[in-house]
């Protein structure tokens, strides 16, 4: 018999990569739109609004390999 492909979750199972890499994407967009109105032209805004955007691409990146596994 022949092995069907289910992804390797269990049925009713979150599919939490997908959910990691989406909270990735609102994290970036949250940290542009805080940078935007609030941090422009002050470099210890940028600083931290830059760290939540790469902790943004962290989450993506870690999805990205949920989904894979």
């Amino acid at each position: 018999m022949k092995r069907q492909l289910g992804l390797g979750r269990r049925r009713g199972q979150i599919p939490t990569g997908t959910i990691l890499m989406m909270a990735g994407v609102m994290d970036i967009l949250m940290a542009l739109g805080l940078w935007f109105f609030m941090g422009q032209g002050d470099m210890m805004m940028t600083l931290v609004f830059g760290f939540i955007g790469l902790s943004g691409l962290g989450l993506i990146g870690f999805g990205f390999m949920q989904n894979l596994k």
